[in-house]
């Protein structure tokens, strides 16, 4: 069957700033821009390209900071016990295949 696990790709910074650049909203914000640099609102079009490259900057920064994330939570694997064809065995969580039967253990909690 392979191994029990979830590939999550952590894109690089280069391809999420692409993504992101190309969105509808960032393309019009360009197009204004450069229609602003030519009709001598400088100051005012410096200013939504540099809000604009901000905003670009930190939505990369955090959607690549959660893609680790959920590519750390998703690689992890742990030991667990399972009945498998009749038998009890211990392995990791990555190598469960159908038909594995967990293995709960008991644990008495004492308030």
């Amino acid at each position: 069957y392979g191994p029990n696990v979830i590939d999550v790709p952590v894109p690089s910074y280069v391809v999420l700033f692409f993504k992101e650049a190309l969105q509808p909203f960032y393309i019009f914000q360009a197009f204004a821009v450069i229609l602003w640099m030519f009709d001598e609102y400088v100051q005012y079009a410096t200013a939504i390209l540099i809000i604009s490259i901000g905003s670009i900057a930190i939505t990369i920064y955090e959607q690549r900071k959660q893609k680790k994330k959920i590519n750390k939570m998703a690689s992890s694997s742990v030991e667990i016990k399972v009945i498998r064809n009749g038998e009890n065995c211990t392995l990791q969580s990555s190598d469960l295949v159908p038909g594995d039967v967990i293995l709960i253990p008991r644990k008495r909690h004492h308030l």
